[in-house]
């Protein structure tokens, strides 16, 4: 008889050392409970978040850390193509199969969970097989607007793929014993699905170490971006920036994450044609979680988001530890975002246009030391401790 109970944090999709699950769900539930993560299997290994090291399974920071079975890479091209083409057969064979794979990780790992808990849409109907056949409870971690991304062009072949995901959310958040979403938004979708359910908010509050950003007014104004970097999160629109006389001369902008060889391309391309050098732009490369702290520095951080409904109803990680950085942020509008940095004074709101991000720039560096007074304020109020407790409470409720 085991003295604490087992719980499995399951994802088909995130990387093993997710953030989220991994670094805060994860870790802090460790501490209560045997608590197992299965996620990010490659070969054999466990990939860490959006880095190349390869890691084995094994025990991290207390938690049990396991590969997700996934299929054989020589296959992957069969694979995708006997699912374009027979779609309901691959679904049901695709469940039948790691279904069974689940089962015999657990059984060779003595996992007896008493509460599972999942983060992928895709894989409701798997964790509600894995739920009965454990005889435990069961969670939805919803971390996303899924149908949002099919709406960015409105047409037929998208809007079925939206409705087909609405359809999904409503039976994860039907199936499951509780829900936790990441923002309000997704909590009230949540709410109105089945409102007979208990759901739960737990923000992407940073969990890391604080750090004391002292602002040397006789350097470059520093615009941080923290995260991986893709086009729909405004990486054209900051090298555009420097395309005007203030930002070659007054801005440095310093990018905290890894860039994929698209945008690499992309950069080596717009470097020549904007005359652009080391002094403007900085790229740290990937950053393992563990010591992202040490270069969150800068004097403003950036959200230069593309419209979209996923980022327009978002609350990202970067949000959370800008503010643990101490660190006024500058954003586009976006939905709760804007409002908590309106409510708390902590930033500003501009458009997706040079003219309207430079006088952002001025506003934050004319009146900076009372918009970061106002960040350090409200540090603890958006910390992962609190989050913490919440989440304590929602396992503690579920095993009584």
């Amino acid at each position: 008889m085991k003295s604490k109970p087992d719980v499995l944090l399951i994802s088909n999709r995130h990387p093993t050392f997710d953030c989220r699950i991994f670094y805060k769900e994860a870790v802090s539930l460790a501490k209560i409970y045997n608590c197992y993560v299965i996620s990010g299997g490659n070969s054999g290994g466990m990939l860490t978040t959006m880095g190349n090291e390869l890691r084995p399974k094994g025990v991290y920071k207390g938690v049990n850390v396991l590969p997700y079975p996934y299929s054989p890479v020589k296959l992957n091209i069969f694979i995708r193509a006997f699912r374009k083409f027979f779609p309901c057969i691959f679904n049901y064979i695709y469940n039948i199969f790691f279904f069974k794979k689940l089962i015999k990780i657990c059984k060779e790992n003595n996992i007896e969970p008493s509460i599972i808990h999942y983060h992928d849409l895709d894989f409701s109907n798997i964790a509600k097989k894995l739920q009965l056949y454990f005889n435990c409870k069961l969670i939805f971690d919803c971390h996303e607007f899924y149908f949002s991304y099919f709406l960015r062009s409105l047409n037929y072949k998208n809007l079925k793929k939206a409705s087909k995901s609405l359809l999904m959310l409503k039976d994860a958040v039907r199936n499951a014993d509780t829900t936790i979403s990441v923002t309000k938004h997704l909590d009230n979708i949540i709410s109105l699905m089945n409102n007979n359910k208990t759901h739960h908010l737990i923000y992407n509050c940073s969990d890391l170490p604080l750090i004391d950003n002292k602002r040397n007014k006789n350097e470059k104004i520093v615009l941080l971006h923290e995260g991986y970097m893709i086009f729909s999160r405004g990486f054209k629109l900051m090298l555009e920036l420097f395309t005007d006389p203030f930002f070659r001369e007054n801005v440095k902008l310093k990018i905290l994450g890894s860039l994929s060889e698209e945008l690499l391309e992309y950069y080596n391309e717009k470097k020549s044609e904007y005359n652009l050098d080391d002094s403007m732009i900085e790229f740290t490369g990937w950053i393992d979680y563990e010591n992202i702290h040490k270069h969150l520095t800068g004097t403003i951080g950036i959200m230069f988001f593309e419209k979209t409904f996923n980022a327009f109803y978002s609350m990202p990680n970067k949000l959370f530890n800008y503010i643990k950085a101490g660190i006024p942020i500058l954003t586009i509008y976006c939905s709760e975002i804007s409002d908590l940095i309106e409510t708390n004074k902590i930033g500003f709101i501009v458009e997706r246009e040079i003219t309207s991000i430079k006088n952002g720039i001025n506003e934050i560096i004319t009146n900076y030391d009372s918009y970061k007074e106002n960040v350090l304020n409200i540090q603890h109020q958006y910390s992962w401790e609190n989050e913490e407790k919440k989440l304590f409470k929602i396992y503690e409720n579920l095993l009584n």
